[in-house]
């Protein structure tokens, strides 16, 4: 009998002890700029209920998904009573990110940029970015975008420009205008639709031109647990275009697009181990006459380890050139220096990688299962940073048809998927 109230006793103590407190206030700590109902708006814990930790860390993600912090964390302050206070710490990265400075990209070389980003523009987690680049490259542009302008998630994106170049693998200079407007809306979390239209002028100095108004739908279903560098989860897009040529008959094209990654962390902690996996495609359908309408496998955002292509490519590597590309890549991110913010306001990580590459080019569909494949093997290293979010270097080799075709070094922003 002794035994069973001593039991009973302590069954009982635990089941109070062990009782989550309510929450009885949200407080946001560490936003100087940005306005509250930014915050706010992200978070879905409720007030008056007991404190849900699964809750409280996905809140957490959605707010660091917004792009505008430099840290996201949350913790629980006791009031007694069982009651508690529930606190977002935030700390808010550079605002402004002034561009002079000299860029080197695989397909046009250097280029001097100038020119302005102001991110969480106004505290409203809007983006204004202005400016120009010359060099390999010459453009000018302007570009604002809010991603809930009003309602829920509805979002407005606007953007006009103008570029001037020397085209990376055809002998031709290029002139290209354009304009674009862009409006979306979440379902939920997780099901993301936009819908725009585009007005393009394209002009060559081989006497081509193409002025085109082009409808586009893009739809995407996202898991992610964090956008920047996720963990966990899944990310399915699909963009569909429509260019109706507006100077004649006959010349219209169709682009699909898509893409489908996945995520899964193999070793948890701050010093985490994740797997990442993703396959994409381009497909285009209708007049493919002239060369500017296809791409090729290659470079930093296709098959690492293969220089991207020039003239001299174009007519001696066929095989990596068409309207449609499948490629697929495999990585493991191991976390070297956990991301963090400095005293400064910038954030400061290191991630290594090791990546595997694979993909095809081809005039037909029915074509990329017949070809052999670009392959590319390598290694890498991502460093977080402000507004752009992740600098990217990688070194790979190639190899195709049982032989290795070289290296090549590559630089870009953000990760490949």
């Amino acid at each position: 009998m002794e035994n069973s109230r001593i039991l009973f006793l302590f069954v009982f103590v635990t089941f109070i002890v062990a009782q989550p407190n309510k929450v009885t206030q949200i407080q946001i700590v560490g936003n100087e700029t940005t306005k509250d109902y930014i915050i706010r708006r992200e978070i879905q814990h409720p007030v008056s209920q007991p404190l849900d930790s699964a809750l409280a860390s996905a809140d957490r993600d959605r707010i660091d998904n917004l792009g505008i912090f430099s840290h996201v964390s949350w913790e629980v302050i006791p009031q007694g009573n069982s009651e508690a206070i529930l606190r977002y710490l935030v700390v808010e990265s550079w605002m402004y990110l002034p561009a002079i400075l000299p860029i080197y990209g695989e397909e046009y070389g250097w280029i001097f940029s100038w020119g302005l980003i102001v991110s969480n523009f106004r505290g409203r987690n809007q983006t204004l970015s202005m400016g120009g680049e010359f060099g390999g490259r010459s453009a000018y542009g302007l570009e604002y975008s809010d991603p809930w302008i009003f309602g829920d998630h509805i979002s407005l994106s606007v953007s006009i420009g103008k570029n001037f170049w020397a085209h990376p693998f055809l002998p031709v200079e290029m002139s290209i205008q354009s304009a674009e407007v862009t409006v979306g809306r979440y379902f939920g979390y997780k099901l993301k639709t936009y819908a725009g239209m585009e007005f393009e002028e394209q002009s060559l100095s081989d006497g081509a031109l193409f002025r085109t108004v082009s409808p586009q739908i893009r739809t995407m279903y996202d898991t992610r647990d964090v956008y920047a560098d996720p963990s966990r989860g899944i990310a399915i897009s699909q963009f569909l275009q429509w260019d109706v040529n507006v100077l004649s008959e006959g010349r219209n094209r169709f682009f699909w697009e898509h893409s489908y990654s996945a995520y899964q962390t193999l070793v948890s902690g701050k010093k985490r181990l994740v797997g990442g996996a993703n396959i994409s495609g381009r497909f285009m359908f209708g007049d493919g006459e002239h060369h500017i309408w296809k791409k090729y496998v290659g470079g930093a955002e296709s098959i690492r380890g293969w220089t991207s292509p020039d003239t001299t490519n174009f007519i001696e590597d066929q095989f990596r050139f068409g309207v449609h590309t499948l490629t697929t890549s495999v990585e493991l991110r191991q976390t070297v220096i956990p991301r963090h913010s400095t005293r400064l306001g910038t954030d400061f990580g290191l991630t290594a990688v090791g990546f595997v590459d694979i993909g095809v080019a081809d005039e037909t569909v029915s074509g990329l299962l017949k070809k052999k494949p670009l392959l590319g093997f390598g290694i890498g290293l991502r460093f977080p940073i402000a507004i752009l979010q992740t600098l990217r270097f990688d070194y790979g080799w190639g190899w195709r048809d049982g032989q290795w075709t070289g290296s090549a070094l590559h630089f870009s922003i953000g990760h490949k998927f």
